[in-house]
């Protein structure tokens, strides 16, 4: 008797419990045979590809789905043991998709990649009574999509919600970010004292992994040479780029943006009747490097690290005497959490 051909695939999922997985198993088989084996083990994060390949043992494939926190796509990371190769390739899905026709997709789209490896294309033709292992009962079955596996580094996207097979101008639908951080501004060496406050920022997708993003902030600060209070308030507009997935929960972020500032100094001394205010206007930029970390399928909490830049110092004079300066760079600390809708 000969011996199944396997297919070993490992889910990094933000979910407890994976709810594509049957569609997806029942899929894979309808595409491989009835005599390929479609096993799958839930990982809490991604394997080493050498660790990946001594657990799949002699598996004529391994693959590793891992999915986004938002649950909108998919990083199917392949590899094909008669190529020898790892291939990659990210599915994306609509918003309103069903999760057993997103399992199915994926299956298809997966198996697909697979169905001409000699062990499996042997299989699918020895034993045709022969069920697969652990696959869920057949539902209807649609044609595959087909993703070729000639160039590892090509990104492609699908739309569970397209008939099989097609590749859809917009396949997924628009995406958003609500941001809402505190914010502290250190002033190392200078002569004033940090500044806290908080920023809003909403963030549409443009592209894969690169955003549009507007931000507003408050702050308050003090100088203490000057005995005087000092406020801010920005708008920001930049851009924002999902450079590189930790795992399928943590990603490390990095962001620049254009910024329009609006500074007020307000004194009182002991000779004075009233407070003094004096402001002033001031464009800049920034550039913040963020980590965040997925709780939910839509929420996320982050840390940022970065510098600010006025393109311009602002002096501060007390009866005619300089006493402190508002200096061209800053260091900038962000904590938050981002919503997606």
């Amino acid at each position: 008797m000969l011996s199944p051909a396997v297919l070993l695939v490992f889910v990094l999922s933000p979910a407890a419990t994976e709810p594509t997985t049957p569609s997806f198993q029942t899929a894979a088989a309808e595409v491989l045979g009835p005599r390929a084996a479609v096993r799958v083990e839930t990982l809490a994060k991604p394997l080493p590809d050498a660790a990946a390949l001594e657990r799949g043992g002699t598996a004529e494939g391994i693959v590793e789905l891992i999915w986004s926190p938002t649950r909108e796509s998919v990083l199917v990371h392949c590899y094909i043991a008669s190529q020898g190769r790892w291939v990659d390739r990210t599915i994306r899905f609509g918003g309103n998709d069903l999760e057993v026709e997103r399992g199915r997709l994926l299956g298809f789209a997966v198996a697909s990649m697979f169905s001409a490896a000699p062990g499996l294309e042997q299989a699918a033709a020895t034993l045709p009574e022969t069920r697969a292992v652990g696959v869920a009962p057949e539902v209807p079955s649609q044609p595959p999509v087909t993703a070729p596996a000639s160039a590892p580094e090509e990104r492609r996207s699908f739309s569970a919600g397209s008939p099989p097979g097609s590749l859809p101008a917009a396949a997924t639908q628009p995406r958003r970010s609500l941001e809402f951080s505190a914010v502290a501004v250190p002033d190392f060496a200078g002569n004033l004292n940090p500044e806290f406050g908080a920023s809003l920022a909403l963030r549409w997708a443009l592209v894969d992994a690169l955003w549009l993003r507007s931000e507003l902030s408050g702050r308050l600060g003090e100088v203490p040479t000057a005995q005087a209070n000092l406020r801010r308030a920005l708008a920001a507009l930049g851009i924002g780029w999902d450079a590189l997935a930790l795992s399928s929960n943590a990603s490390v972020n990095l962001r620049a943006d254009l910024l329009g500032s609006w500074l007020q100094v307000a004194h009182l001394s002991s000779d004075d009747v009233e407070r003094v205010h004096q402001q002033r206007w001031l464009l800049g930029s920034d550039a913040v490097l963020t980590t965040a970390y997925g709780i939910s399928a839509a929420t996320a909490v982050y840390a940022g690290l970065g510098i600010e830049a006025m393109f311009g110092r602002t002096y501060v004079y007390t009866h005619g005497v300089e006493v402190a300066v508002v200096p061209l760079l800053r260091s900038r600390l962000d904590l938050g959490f981002r919503s997606d809708f």
